[in-house]
């Protein structure tokens, strides 16, 4: 699965999860190309907790999951703490075209999503 095929239209598909870095060679991406891919995973698995929660039964795994998600791109973004990346112009504009997609999602794609999620294995 991979995260980084779904985040631009906020999971318009299912097969999330896999860092991009798994499938595409480092060098392919300048810094703040890296750095934007990282912002976007993170405003993906924030919009995630937000309406997962109510759609899958085991929510330990899955708040477990996005936290991890969470963690590791933070790994990879150089000057930023979790209060600085709140504070990125860059990652609320990802934020917010990360929540606006949401409308574009259909219900059923919304509980397959959030059950990836939580079948996936870090």
């Amino acid at each position: 699965m991979n995260l980084r095929t779904c985040l631009p239209a906020l999971l318009a598909c299912t097969t999330l999860l896999t860092p991009i870095m798994s499938f595409a060679d480092e060098n392919d991406f300048t810094p703040a190309e890296k750095q934007t891919m990282l912002k976007e995973d993170i405003a993906s698995a924030q919009v995630l907790a937000g309406f997962c929660p109510s759609l899958v039964e085991n929510q330990a795994v899955l708040n477990a999951n996005l936290t991890a998600i969470k963690e590791k791109s933070m790994l990879g973004l150089s000057g930023f703490t979790e209060a600085t990346l709140q504070a990125d112009a860059e990652y609320q504009t990802l934020l917010k075209d990360a929540n606006e997609s949401t409308s574009h999602i259909s219900p059923a794609e919304k509980v397959s999503i959030c059950e990836d999620v939580v079948n996936y294995h870090i």
